[in-house]
């Protein structure tokens, strides 16, 4: 990603929500964590291996894909616990994907997960299209065509220049 594209992805998190998101069952809001005791287990090495090798970060991006079918995304809230940002059966943005890896990679940064998702897309091996209701390009598991190819993001910019 060149200098330019970087600073619109920079300038469109500025006033947004940066913290981690956690998969929860939206109907009780309880709280769904990896197999794991402790933040410190959430190491690249501990995780990864999970998911298909170590260092498979597109391993981990499919497994969120498929989680997000099936438990709503929450993030944590000191004063109200759980706040619920998307529900099941939705797909997720660039962002949220990265919010999630965060719960799991805390150092991940938007730009790794921004380029995994590119190469992921344009090599067929998950779909991506342009929600009009939150007005961004949104993710999901499986190859649907490349007709979103030509349309521009939240970061105002086309999957080719990220």
């Amino acid at each position: 990603m060149n200098d330019l594209s970087k600073q619109k992805v920079d300038k469109y998190f500025l006033h947004k929500r940066k913290n981690p998101l956690f998969f929860c069952d939206y109907g009780t809001l309880k709280h769904l964590r990896l197999p794991f005791n402790s933040h410190s287990d959430y190491t690249i090495n501990r995780i990864l291996p999970l998911y298909g090798g170590t260092n498979n970060l597109e391993g981990l991006i499919n497994n969120l894909l498929n989680y997000a079918k099936i438990y709503g995304s929450c993030r944590e809230s000191k004063e109200y616990g759980f706040i619920l940002e998307t529900t099941k059966y939705r797909y997720r943005s660039s962002g949220d994907i990265w919010r999630h890896c965060k719960s799991v990679i805390p150092e991940l940064t938007i730009y790794e997960v921004m380029d995994k998702l590119k190469e992921m897309a344009l090599n067929k091996r998950v779909s991506c299209s342009y929600c009009s209701t939150v007005r961004k390009k949104v993710f999901y598991t499986g190859y649907n065509g490349d007709y979103t190819l030509n349309f521009k993001d939240e970061y105002g910019l086309y999957l080719r220049e990220w």
